[in-house]
């Protein structure tokens, strides 16, 4: 009797300790922490990751400016010498993009939305800036997060390829929530929401990667040449930037963000780098 009591007691401890644990998931969930944020907030955050300012890795570690300062190295092209030489990646700005596409829709936008076009918009202007530094870079099996921790590496041309299209395919889905007037884009930091301004980038950013591709006109995959007529030819269906009113910049503002240079900086990094030969040179010719 003595060892049925205790095996019963044991039973019972087990049950008990059973339902009172939780998951790893719920023990290390924060409480503070949101678990959705609106696509709006995403959105500011991707097109900052956007400017490329004069103290971004891109300027002081490949002698567009040249390093008076012995703490910050040898003026080595060697893109990020501090950080790491994945700087130059920018898949965890694309899975923000993943995310704000993700949340437009649990808001209740649309698959065609201004969040998904100017998706489209920033998987071709971020995929290109990898490309044009590294070549074959993942796009076909890119973001998909543990479902696919080693995507295959795409060639440099079948990028170009999936950038064109998504260029395309953005200024299509601008075009059709012009006309139905949707006006629900928010956060957008460079052209005041406006989607007729952004149909503007993405045609004349797609006449910049015809340009780099420009000795490939032959390759009849690309169709450089026809895809450059096509936009060039019909302002209507494809409207380019006309002025600098048009333009997309980054706009400094001393009280929040002060540009990199300014005397304000002192103590960060003035007098620290003096402008190189290699960009000197080439403005001033």
């Amino acid at each position: 009797m003595k060892n049925i009591s205790i095996k019963v007691l044991s039973l019972l401890l087990a049950m008990v300790l059973i339902s009172s644990c939780k998951n790893y998931d719920e023990l290390v969930k924060n409480p503070n922490l949101p678990t959705a944020v609106p696509p709006n907030l995403l959105l500011h955050g991707v097109l900052n990751t956007m400017n490329n300012d004069p103290w971004s890795d891109a300027h002081i570690f490949n002698q567009f400016f040249n390093s008076t300062y012995t703490y910050y190295g040898t003026n080595n092209y060697d893109q990020d010498p501090f950080f790491n030489t994945t700087s130059g990646f920018y898949y965890r700005t694309l899975e923000n993009v993943v995310r704000m596409e993700q949340e437009a829709k649990n808001s209740g936008a649309a698959d065609v939305n201004p969040y998904s076009a100017l998706g489209k918009f920033f998987r071709a202007y971020f995929y290109n800036e990898m490309t044009q530094k590294y070549g074959d870079i993942p796009v076909t099996e890119a973001l998909q997060g543990q479902d696919n921790i080693r995507p295959k590496y795409d060639s440099q041309k079948a990028v170009m390829m999936e950038i064109l299209r998504l260029l395309d395919e953005a200024n299509t889905d601008l075009a059709s929530l012009i006309t139905a007037g949707n006006t629900t884009l928010a956060g957008d930091i460079y052209l005041g929401n406006d989607l007729r301004a952004w149909r503007k980038v993405v045609n004349t950013f797609t006449l910049r990667v015809l340009v780099s591709l420009s000795k490939k006109d032959t390759d009849t995959d690309l169709n450089v040449k026809s895809k450059f007529a096509a936009i060039l030819g019909n302002a209507t269906q494809y409207p380019i930037l006309t002025g600098n009113g048009d333009n997309l910049k980054y706009v400094y503002n001393a009280q929040f963000n002060n540009y990199p240079k300014t005397p304000g900086t002192i103590g960060f990094d003035i007098h620290r780098q003096n402008v190189g030969a290699t960009f000197l040179n080439l403005t001033t010719a």
